[in-house]
């Protein structure tokens, strides 16, 4: 079975995790999410074509602040911790995903609304950092799972190659 240190220097050794490759992977992140929050508007009766512009900068925003915060903590929080893959590893993530999530969420919120691409209502700020973080945590929950079983995947291939 893998180690958690060995899958780590997969992840941050993988071709996906330079800038360039990552950039790109947000982009598109970022885009499914702004379809997610636009199908969200449209079946709640909230939906205006001129609002899709903002909700990309939502998204785009809330892919690239999650990526921060996963950076963030494997520089910080993982050396400290045996296998950054475990339990309760993951549980020391929860708290960088919803700060990014609401960061992200409000100053994009807040940015396209000074842009005139979003109207909404900025004075419950702290509304708006719950509803950011939740959703980032929504969106790391599923990423993070599909991440470990790729790099577990990944893993074997290498060390099947090796031997």
């Amino acid at each position: 079975m893998a180690k958690g240190c060995e899958l780590e220097i997969l992840l941050l050794q993988s071709p996906g995790e330079r800038p360039l490759r990552g950039t790109v992977r947000n982009f598109l992140m970022g885009s499914g999410v702004t379809v997610l929050i636009s199908c969200w508007n449209f079946l709640w009766g909230d939906f205006q074509l001129i609002n899709v512009a903002g909700y990309l900068l939502v998204g785009n925003a809330l892919s690239f602040f999650g990526w921060g915060a996963e950076r963030l903590w494997y520089s910080t929080i993982s050396p400290m911790l045996g296998n950054p893959f475990s339990w309760y590893a993951y549980l020391t993530r929860i708290p960088f995903w919803y700060f990014a999530g609401g960061t992200g969420y409000v100053v994009s919120m807040l940015l396209a609304k000074k842009l005139g691409l979003l109207m909404l209502n900025d004075i419950p700020v702290k509304q708006l950092f719950d509803t950011g973080g939740l959703i980032e945590c929504g969106i790391q929950v599923p990423l993070q799972i599909f991440l470990y079983q790729s790099l577990l995947k990944r893993y074997r291939e290498v060390a099947t190659n090796a031997s």
